[in-house]
């Protein structure tokens, strides 16, 4: 009388085979994962570099806005205040 099911082997086997398969799976999601958060950190980053230099040129651009001519001319010309210029 041949009973029905499977073997103690066909069982390991199956679950060795079953085990290298969640491996790979999970193996395969890790690696993803690292490059999705990598991607991500890197824009996150070009997006700090792009809002920094939009507001270094914002205040460059902005320097001596709204000053009197007598005193926005010394900044143009270059006199820092500590005596009168060499010319």
């Amino acid at each position: 009388m041949r009973r029905k099911g499977f073997t103690l082997i066909e069982i390991l086997v199956g679950s060795s085979i079953m085990l290298l398969i969640v491996l790979a799976t999970l193996s395969l999601y890790m690696r993803s994962n690292k490059i999705s958060v990598d991607h991500s950190q890197f824009a996150e980053l070009q997006h700090d570099v792009r809002s920094g230099m939009y507001l270094i040129s914002r205040d460059i651009r902005n320097t001596g806005f709204g000053l009197s001519t007598d005193i926005s001319g010394y900044s143009l010309e270059g006199v820092d205040g500590h005596g009168p210029s060499p010319e």
